[in-house]
C-alpha cells in the first residue's frame, strides 16, 4: 500500500472517530448503558466516549509515525504529476451506492433520504 493511502486511511479514520463521537453526544444521555462486544460488561456514555477518544488517539499516533518529521511526505499530495487513484474512488462509490440502497430499503415510506 502506498504511503499516501496510509496516511488517507488513518485521515479518515480520525474524521469517522469525530463524527461518532458527535453523534453520540448528541443522541445518547449519560443514563444509557451499552454492552462491550468484547467482554460483555455494561459501559456508559462516559466509557464509550473514552474509549473513542482512546481509538483517535491510537490513530493520530499511527499518522504521526508515517509522517515522521514530514520530510518523507513533501509534496505526496501537491506533487503536480500525482494521478488520482481511481480504484480508492471505486471503493469510495461503492460504499455510497450501498449506504443509499440500505436508507432505501430501511425506510420503504420515504421516496428519498438526503
Amino acid at each position: 500500500m502506498s504511503l499516501a493511502k496510509e496516511i488517507n486511511i488513518e485521515l479518515d479514520n480520525i474524521l469517522k472517530i469525530k463524527a461518532e463521537v458527535k453523534r453520540i453526544n448528541a443522541e445518547i444521555t449519560n443514563e444509557d448503558s451499552f454492552t462491550n462486544i468484547n467482554t460483555g460488561e455494561k459501559v456508559g456514555k462516559k466509557k464509550v466516549l473514552e474509549t473513542a477518544h482512546d481509538m483517535q488517539i491510537k490513530s493520530q499516533e499511527n499518522l504521526m509515525k508515517l509522517i515522521g518529521d514530514g520530510s518523507n511526505i513533501k509534496d505526496i499530495f501537491t506533487n503536480k504529476f500525482y494521478v488520482n487513484d481511481y480504484m480508492q474512488d471505486k471503493i469510495c462509490a461503492r460504499v455510497e451506492f450501498a449506504k443509499k440502497i440500505k436508507t432505501k430499503y430501511n425506510n420503504p415510506n420515504n421516496i428519498q433520504n438526503n
